[in-house]
């Protein structure tokens, strides 16, 4: 359009104003004196030597008139005048008129040439001097300059390189230095021997002004007038033209309602009213149309001449070195009626706009419209008040700038699909990149791209690198025809990058990013041999089922580096980095299941810094951070969280092809745990959960979860109950394995099925009974292992555990109440502590309520005034209300059995011990092989194997012990009673 336009318009308009002026005014003006005598036609009837009527039969084959002209007249060496008749024109002595009127003038440069001729039907000369009275007498006078000349009637000129024009009543006045035509002219030029461009027109009136001058630069006795000035066609201009470019036939018309005019001395061209520029490609068979509508067109032109253009005698030299400059078109004044227009069928453009600039000295474009300028290119809609465009020699962009509020909306092949969107408010740039070896595209100011109801990308400002070039190679195919189903990831993508920066906000039907100051996408070519499930396909859209919910998304920045498979019609992300105050949420709408065991509520995962590595297929890797402090601290842990369940440390990263979690330092874990295992069997609306925290790091395989580094373990919050377990290394094991890559197969609730505990392991529990604190637990192991499954379990020692509970039952010695086991009144309530200790093993199982402790087995029980409050065997010497119900056990092997009876509120514990058993209290001391306690009746059971049982007792402390001995002893200390059977002793009381 550019080349079209400028190559047009400067040699049709100009070098059809030159042929009009030196085809009329240089033969009308430049006259020479001859050395031989004019024949007075009006003396003699004689005609003209025999050479002029040959010469005429020449020149003017079709004008037989010429051939027998009743007078000839050689203006000049090279310029020759036919007429008939001549006559003074009434009241002047200096003016004649002459009639028919034919001219030729052979231009000298060009002798081979065809000449140019001038035909009128009358002529009328006005000169400087009158030379005449009464009679007219053209020889020995002295007539001066011609001042005033005309053809009347109609005027025909033709020349040489096909030069035609036909109008009428041409006038010149040196007055007013202007040749000028006040009617319709024709006129056509070539092809030449170097141009094969052919030039037609029409106009109405036409005016040719020169500089005024004292002297004439034409020559002796011609008009006093300077160089050319201005050429002027007043009205209705029309200029075709034919011609060949890049090998094809063009043609092309400028069309105006108003005037053109050509200022020589400003070298400035101006088209006004109802301007329309019209350019056809290939018109015998594509007929590709180019079209410039405008109210108002100028061009300006600099010369590669030195000379002053007005100074030149010879008017061709005005235009000679001339070279296109600058153009500005406008569409009406201030807005009103009809604006600037511009179409293209090979561009597929149509624009419509106030003001158009194009300098070419810079090779800038400058669009312009009081309100958006509009530009329509195939798909394409761009919209927006000002548009610069600067480009390189070879037709590539160099720079454009769109300022002021705009958008551009590109159509969709299928005709039901929406179109993808830009918004601006302030201004885009568009700049090569030499590094990128593309376009750098930069959007200001509540930027905006997307898809409506698919996809949006809004920020202050948004970052496009695209390949142009490969832009204009598919608008340039955008002519064939395609399918609707046309897939653009099936070839090269023109953008490469896309990055957008603050108050970035971004929403489509997977991702949603609420707050981010950078997301920055790079886009690389590659092969994607193992598609990431939900990548987009080839049908353009993902395969995430659409009843999902997007994943939410906020962080400071975020990175993606982007892989385009253009075989596969595929692309996949292969890294994600962010950073800074990362929040990312998806709730699915629905429970997530693992098994039979549903985790309901959203996935949300904060950290200050992420990175997903996608390698395809199911290799992906997830790696989330914490904030560091200055010092290396962490100031704030990195988060995964599901529903209730959450998982937290200073770094968390999760292999999915490996089916693997790591956090390599301190952390903590929270899960809701199955009502089967809350201890104190609370109801279903009381929510349990268990929180576990570690100092060194964790590790999860999908079956066993590791956790070391001063690990705790508890069971917060329930009113009932509060449990913790205390070690250095923790693993819990899930009765099924859990698969990030597919869906389990059984249907089995997922739940912990085995813990397993080691080093310094220590197990607290705190129950409450109306929110009131009833007991408190503590257990000191080497290490422990349960079932849950089962309830089998294992603690290695040597281990010590201590037990404070509320409501002492338990009764040594006679009291108010001396029956075993009565419930005790609430205000003589008090805790019963116990010690118990071994260097072996504890085992048994939690559901039957059993433990068997092996190896030194102690155990010391006494009431006490509170809550952890120790007692110590020392202190059973005493006489104190404690000692009296105190009472210390020693064994190789003991077993606790916990028993409920319907009947009763309260628990009831069976013991039994084997192996070098002894029994002490305040006021009695036993030894057996074998001892059993059945805390229901408050009553002990010794037993000797091969050798006696033993049994030492007073009365009261301090008094005489008395001995018993036998192989079975019945022992109820509260009642003083004791049953000996099968020994020396006897049975009574105390």
């Amino acid at each position: 359009m550019r080349r079209f336009l400028v190559t047009f318009i400067t040699v049709t308009t100009l070098a059809a104003a030159y042929r009009v002026y030196s085809a009329v005014l240089i033969p009308l003006t430049e006259m020479k004196e001859i050395d031989r005598p004019l024949v007075d036609p009006m003396e003699s009837d004689l005609r003209g030597p025999a050479a002029f009527e040959q010469q005429a039969a020449q020149v003017f084959p079709e004008f037989t008139w010429t051939h027998r002209a009743q007078q000839t007249w050689q203006m000049a060496e090279h310029a020759y005048l036919y007429f008939n008749e001549y006559e003074r024109v009434p009241g002047a002595g200096n003016s004649i008129q002459i009639s028919p009127v034919a001219i030729y003038w052979q231009d000298p440069k060009r002798p081979g040439s065809k000449p140019f001729r001038v035909l009128a039907d009358r002529a009328q000369i006005k000169f400087q001097n009158s030379f005449f009275d009464a009679a007219i007498a053209l020889s020995s006078v002295n007539p001066g300059r011609i001042v005033w000349a005309s053809l009347e009637g109609p005027v025909h000129i033709d020349g040489p390189d096909g030069l035609t024009i036909d109008g009428q009543n041409f006038k010149f006045e040196e007055d007013s230095s202007q040749l000028y035509s006040d009617h319709a002219i024709a006129f056509s030029y070539g092809p030449t021997e170097q141009d094969q461009r052919r030039i037609s027109g029409t106009a109405d009136q036409l005016q040719l002004a020169f500089t005024p001058s004292q002297e004439s630069i034409l020559g002796k006795d011609m008009p006093r007038v300077g160089g050319l000035a201005q050429i002027l066609l007043r009205r209705n201009v029309v200029l075709d033209m034919t011609f060949q470019q890049q090998g094809e036939d063009r043609q092309a018309k400028i069309t105006s309602a108003g005037s053109f005019l050509y200022d020589v001395l400003k070298r400035e061209a101006t088209l006004d009213d109802q301007v329309r520029v019209v350019h056809i490609a290939d018109p015998a068979r594509t007929a590709r149309k180019d079209t410039i509508e405008c109210a108002w067109m100028q061009l300006q032109f600099d010369s590669t001449s030195p000379a002053d253009p007005v100074s030149e005698t010879s008017p061709a030299k005005a235009f000679d070195g001339l070279v296109f400059r600058s153009m500005r078109a406008q569409g009406s004044d201030n807005g009103r009626g009809s604006r600037l227009k511009v179409t293209s069928d090979e561009q597929q453009l149509a624009a419509v706009m106030q003001d158009l600039t194009y300098d070419a000295s810079r090779r800038r474009a400058v669009f312009i419209d009081q309100q958006q300028v509009v530009i329509h290119r195939g798909e394409v809609k761009f919209v927006c008040p000002q548009i610069g465009l600067q480009h390189s020699e070879d037709n590539q962009i160099e720079y454009l700038e769109c300022r002021g509020a705009g958008q551009m909306d590109v159509r969709q092949s299928r005709p039901d699909a929406p179109p993808m969107m830009a918004r601006w408010g302030s201004k885009v740039q568009v700049r090569p990149d030499p590094q990128a070896r593309v376009h750098h595209v930069r959007i200001e100011e509540q930027a905006l791209l997307g898809v409506p109801g698919q996809f949006g990308l809004g920020a202050d400002v948004i970052h496009l690198w695209v390949d142009l070039d490969r832009i204009q190679k598919e608008s340039q195919g955008a002519s064939q025809p395609q399918s609707a189903d046309r897939n653009f990831l099936a070839s090269a993508l023109p953008l490469k990058r896309a990055r957008a920066e603050n108050h970035v906000r971004l929403d489509s039907q997977l991702l949603k990013v609420e707050r981010s100051n950078l997301i920055d996408v790079v886009i690389h070519p590659g092969l994607i041999d193992n598609p990431l499930k939900n990548s987009t396909s080839s049908n353009g859209n993902s395969s995430a089922n659409e009843a999902d919910q997007p994943w939410i998304v906020s962080a400071d920045a975020l990175n993606l580096e982007v892989v385009h498979d253009s075989g596969k019609a595929l692309i996949d992300v292969r890294q994600v980095t962010g950073a800074g105050n990362i929040v990312i949420q998806h709730d699915p709408g629905r429970a997530t299941t693992v098994g039979n065991q549903s985790i309901d509520g959203p996935l949300v995962l904060k950290g200050s810094s992420l990175v997903v590595q996608n390698q395809g297929g199911v290799q992906q890797i997830l790696t989330v951070r914490g904030e560091i402090g200055p010092q290396g601290e962490s100031v704030q842990n990195a988060s995964i969280g599901i529903g209730q369940a959450a998982l937290w440390g200073n770094q968390i990263t999760m292999a999915r092809h490996e089916n693997r979690v790591d956090v390599p330092c301190a952390g903590g874990l929270s899960v809701p745990i199955p009502q089967n295992l809350n201890a104190s069997g609370g109801t279903a609306a009381s929510a349990t959960k268990l929180d576990i925290v570690w100092q060194e790091g964790m590790t999860f395989d999908g079956l066993d979860a590791r956790f070391w580094g001063k690990v705790t373990a508890a069971v917060p919050g329930e009113q009932q109950s509060v449990s913790r377990l205390l070690c250095e290394d923790l693993t819990a094991t899930l009765n099924q394995r859990i698969s990030f890559i597919e869906s389990p197969e059984s249907q089995t609730d997922v739940t912990i099925s085995e813990v397993a505990a080691r080093h310094n392991v220590v197990v607290e529990s705190v129950e409450y009974q109306q929110n009131r604190l009833a007991a408190v637990r503590r257990s000191k192991l080497a290490g422990f292992h349960v079932n849950l499954t089962s309830g089998d379990f294992k603690g290695d020692g040597p281990g010590v555990i201590d037990s404070w509970s509320l409501g002492d039952a338990v009764k040594f010695s006679p009291g108010e109440n001396p029956q075993a086991n009565a419930p005790a009144k609430q205000a003589d309530a008090r805790w019963r502590y116990s010690n118990v200790q071994f260097a072996g093993t504890i085992d048994g199982n939690m559901n039957r309520n059993d433990a068997t402790l092996k190896e030194r087995v102690e155990v010391l029980t006494a009431p006490v005034e509170r809550a952890q409050t120790r007692f110590q065997r020392e202190q059973l010497s005493e006489s104190t209300p404690e000692a009296a119900n105190a009472v210390w056990m020693k064994c190789d092997q003991m077993r606790i059995i916990q028993k409920q009876f319907s009947s009763q509120v309260e628990k009831s514990y069976e013991v039994f011990a084997t192996g070098g058993t002894e029994l002490e209290g305040q006021v009695f001391r036993a030894v057996a092989d074998e001892l059993t306690f059945d805390e229901r009746r408050g009553q002990f059971t010794l037993r000797g194997l091969g050798k006696e049982a033993r049994l030492y007792y007073q009365a009261s402390a301090g008094e005489t012990v008395s001995p018993s001995a036998a192989r079975l002893i019945e022992f109820v200390p509260v009642k003083r009673k004791i049953t000996i059977d099968g020994s020396s002793g006897f049975s009574g009381s105390y």
